[in-house]
Order: structure tokens, then sequence, then C-alpha cells
């Protein structure tokens, strides 16, 4: 997933892409402030994206796997902060 954040409406549950409802997509590496929403000028991204995030509530990547990944992210940025 990288640079990316994407944001899924909590009422997007059946036909996330047809819900009417707005996704928020975000390039960090480019607007770590998250001011400028790229959604609609990237569906194929958003549609990536959720695809990954279906997968993860499937449970086909296991919780603890991404709750590791997440740990080791956190740090990572920490380090940096640091000067590491």
């Amino acid at each position: 997933m990288g640079d990316w954040k994407l944001l899924k409406p909590v009422n997007a549950q059946k036909k996330p892409l047809e819900s009417g409802e707005e996704f928020e997509l975000y390039n960090l590496a480019t607007d770590i402030g998250e001011e400028k929403n790229l959604a609609k000028d990237n569906p194929e991204k958003v549609r990536e994206l959720n695809a990954k995030l279906e997968a993860l509530v499937k449970d086909e990547v296991k919780p603890a796997e991404v709750t590791i990944g997440l740990k080791r992210a956190e740090a990572k940025r920490q380090d940096e902060k640091k000067g590491k």
C-alpha cells in the first residue's frame, strides 16, 4: 500500500464503490496533512486498496500479521524522527 491511505465510508458496506459515499484517498508521500482527496482522480487506486481492505476483513490476511506490520512501521517512523 506504500504511500497511499484509503478511508472508506462507514456506510459503504454492500456496494462500496457504487454506494454514493465518497472514499478518501491520500498520497502521504506528497500530502502528509491529508488535505487533497485524490479518490476521484484515481479510481483504480481506490479499487485496488479497497480490494486489499476487503481481503483483510475476510481474514485472508491474519490480523496478527497486520498488527506486526503496523508496529514495525510505527517503530520506523519513530527512528526517523530521532534521526536514526
